[in-house]
């Protein structure tokens, strides 16, 4: 078992893909344990050190064997719920940005983006 201390920037950056097996429990997160790990986020954010280190989580992978030239396919086996709502909250973020045109993004912005539930589109007689 090889353990690595990996920046977060890093997590997303890399061309890797993360896969999340079948076996694992369905997205579970609420709103509060959501919230927390933004208020988490942003509080790291604040200290305004380059290196700064923050204790993240685990997040435990195993890798598939892939073909020379594809992307490195990592399947979760912890840390999905923190990783997938990391995910998403980068999309929110950029979701935002762009209809700000790149001004700072507001956490209604993406709070709005988490939260609200789509609709459906309605079906034509």
């Amino acid at each position: 078992m090889n353990v690595n201390l990996i920046n977060f920037l890093n997590l997303f950056s890399s061309p890797v893909q993360y896969s999340v097996p079948k076996w694992q429990r369905r997205y579970s997160w609420d709103e509060p344990t959501i919230l927390q790990l933004i208020r988490d986020l942003e509080s790291i954010a604040e200290v305004d050190r380059d290196n700064a280190n923050h204790f993240g989580g685990t997040l435990i992978t195993y890798a598939e064997t892939t073909s020379a030239g594809t992307v490195d396919i990592l399947h979760v086996v912890d840390g999905q719920q923190r990783l997938t709502t990391i995910s998403i909250l980068l999309f929110c973020i950029a979701e935002s940005l762009k209809k700000k045109q790149y001004h700072r993004v507001e956490s209604r912005g993406y709070h709005e983006c988490l939260f609200e539930k789509p609709t459906r589109p309605t079906q034509k007689a």
